[in-house]
C-alpha cells in the first residue's frame, strides 16, 4: 500500500487545503477537505475565498499560506513553489466541478 504524504495544510473559512502526494514533493497536488457541514454546492465566491486563502495575502512566489505538517517524511519547503501554484490552479478547476473531500472530524 502506498503512503500519502502531506506536506502542508492551509485553513480556509470552509475547510482546509492539503498539499499531498503519494510520490514526493515534486508531484504534490492540492486536495480540499470541506469541514463547514454544509451540503450546498460551493458558490463562486466561496471557491474564490478558498483559492485566495491558499495563495496568501501577498500572492508572491514562495509566500503561500500553507503551514508545515508535523511528523512527515518531507517538509513543505521541499515542494517547489511552481508546483504549489499549479496545484492550486488544478484545485480551482476541481472546485468548479464540486469535487472535494468531506472531513467530518472523525
Amino acid at each position: 500500500m502506498s503512503t500519502l504524504y502531506t506536506f502542508g495544510r492551509c485553513k480556509t473559512p470552509y475547510g482546509h487545503i492539503n498539499l499531498e502526494s503519494y510520490m514526493g514533493p515534486e508531484y504534490a497536488h492540492a486536495t480540499f477537505y470541506r469541514t463547514d457541514g454544509s451540503n450546498e454546492p460551493l458558490t463562486m465566491t466561496q471557491i474564490g475565498a478558498i483559492i485566495a486563502a491558499g495563495i496568501g495575502d501577498c500572492g508572491q512566489p514562495g509566500e503561500y499560506s500553507f503551514e508545515e505538517v508535523e511528523n512527515t517524511t518531507y517538509g513543505l519547503n521541499e515542494v517547489p513553489c511552481e508546483r504549489i501554484f499549479v496545484a492550486l490552479m488544478l484545485l480551482q478547476a476541481e472546485l468548479f466541478q464540486q469535487k472535494y473531500e468531506v472531513d467530518d472530524g472523525e
